[in-house]
């Protein structure tokens, strides 16, 4: 596989360098070595891995506790016990950037278990044929790891040739069933890079390319000819452009950087932070998870944590580099994504169909020669099985403040719910979750439900205790928006902007407020 070299000396050849240095060891003394455990304690310290003038920065460690289901619903009386009853699941693994990855408990047993040769992902695999006769079949997966915040500072000036010999280097930039390099990827990629040379610049050029070349749309077949197909013009600007989701960025951004010879792969996860999430709480992520194809293929109603694809590309000595086409953020990798897999049309291992024929696949779509697009769902018989659900959360041992204070706040009012707030705190310090993010869930709570003046209050509350922290301010934002107090959620929008300004989101109400404004 391609390594980094991690041990190599900086050395610094300028006062700027110097500086750069002193700047970096300061940001690394910053995250101190902290305690984080739910299941069993670890300890977990952020890391640098450098080369000359360029870092890769792995920091802000969060520890996932994750509860992993895989159901499927057969009809008894419609299904071959002996074909139809397969399930493959992808098993997290340790990257570069998540750690300490223990697979905790999985029931029941697999009845094999596979790495694929190209990737590196661990794939476990169950045959319910072999069990008895039952309304479902159910697998439990409990694991834990450590997810880091990769941040980037590359020197373009220091990008080596790439050894264009090795076999990494031929797997990452060649072309497959979903990531299809076709005439129009060549087009489109030498339309983004212009007549730039230098990989990570034309890298950039990539990203910046394809998140205002596609609009968000979630659908149901997620290869790159299709959404080529189905290409649309501005009716302002006459441009042509294409509709997709995560699927799609991830897809042509890789696609665009491997015709170009860059290295590039997707990256496939769970977003969010939320220890309080459990069964009670988590919802259908989609409407589409209960919609057939016109085939009839059935995608897996999911549940939990929300699936997200991004991307990352080579640089030679340097290491991968990560990047989110969908929300336009480059070089960087905030630490909420638990990694599940890399890679796409992934090797299912010895057991896996052959022919799309046998009806096996994953979201609507087949496997093709023992392929998949991506697991991230669970590999099943979508043609036949109708009925699947899968649920990912994150678990927590702590009691959710929320409910409590949620009653305090409407019952009584916000100066009780801080007196009990502080009350609990400081008498059950390891008994109740007082994360930043339980108050931000009250406060959503409070202004999905009209409860505006409460749901101010509880905002402020964050900021007082939060005052660096962009959430605070973006959930008040969201309610003088909602208010039509304008100039306050600009106001508070721009703050949020400027403490994390990858909130995408963020940027373009701001833009819409001030064009209604005008």
């Amino acid at each position: 596989m391609i390594t980094k070299n991690r041990n190599q000396s900086f050395e610094s050849s300028c006062v700027l360098k110097n500086i750069y240095l002193v700047l970096l060891v300061a940001l690394f003394l910053l995250e101190l070595p902290i305690l984080l455990s739910q299941v069993s304690p670890v300890s977990v310290y952020s890391y640098i891995t450098r080369l000359d003038s360029s870092h890769v920065i792995y920091r802000n460690p969060r520890v996932y506790n994750v509860e992993i289901s895989f159901e499927i619903v057969p009809d008894i009386t419609k299904i071959n016990r002996d074909r139809d009853l397969k399930v493959w699941i992808l098993i997290p693994r340790e990257w570069d950037s998540q750690k300490n990855v223990q697979i905790i408990s999985i029931q029941p047993e697999p009845h094999s278990q596979f790495t694929d040769p190209e990737y590196g992902n661990k794939i476990f695999y169950w045959d319910f044929g072999k069990y008895p006769i039952k309304p479902s079949y159910q697998v439990n997966i409990l694991a834990r790891l450590i997810s880091y915040e990769v941040h980037t500072m590359i020197d373009p000036s220091n990008i080596k040739p790439y050894d264009k010999t090795s076999k990494e280097y031929e797997l990452y930039t060649q072309s497959g069933y979903t990531i299809h390099i076709t005439p129009k990827v060549k087009e489109l990629a030498k339309a983004a890079i212009g007549n730039e040379t230098n990989p990570y610049l034309q890298a950039h050029r990539i990203l910046t390319f394809v998140h205002k070349k596609i609009r968000y749309y979630q659908g149901m077949n997620f290869s790159l000819d299709y959404m080529f197909s189905t290409s649309k013009i501005d009716e302002r600007s006459g441009e042509e452009y294409f509709t997709g989701d995560c699927g799609h960025y991830s897809a042509l951004f890789v696609a665009l950087c491997r015709s170009e010879g860059i290295p590039a792969r997707c990256v496939y996860g769970r977003i969010g932070w939320r220890p309080f999430l459990n069964e009670e709480n988590s919802k259908m992520y989609s409407k589409l998870d209960t919609v057939l194809t016109d085939d009839g293929f059935a995608g897996a109603q999911h549940h939990g944590l929300g699936p997200h694809m991004w991307a990352e590309f080579y640089l030679q000595h340097i290491g991968w580099v990560p990047l989110d086409p969908t929300a336009g953020i480059f070089g960087q990798l905030y630490g909420v994504k638990a990694i599940m897999g890399k890679g796409r049309d992934i090797q299912l291992g010895p057991e896996a169909p052959q022919t799309r024929d046998d009806g096996y696949g994953s979201q609507f779509m087949l496997i093709r020669d023992g392929r998949v697009d991506y697991p991230l769902y669970g590999v099943y018989n979508i043609a036949s099985i109708q009925t699947a659900k899968v649920k990912i959360i994150h678990l927590s041992d702590k009691k959710q403040i929320i409910e409590e204070f949620y009653k305090t706040i409407l019952e009584q009012d916000l100066e009780h719910t801080k007196r009990q707030y502080q009350e609990l705190k400081a008498n059950f310090p390891d008994e109740y979750d007082f994360s930043k993010e339980q108050l931000i869930m009250l406060g959503n709570k409070l202004r999905i439900e009209k409860r505006v003046k409460e749901a101010i209050g509880i905002y402020d509350w964050i900021i007082e205790l939060h005052p660096d922290w962009w959430g605070g301010y973006k959930g008040i934002a969201d309610v003088y928006n909602y208010k039509g107090n304008k100039q306050k959620a600009i106001k508070y929008y721009a703050k949020s902007l400027e403490l994390n300004p990858t909130i995408l989101n963020a940027r373009i109400i701001i833009e819409l407020l001030k064009e209604l404004i005008e």
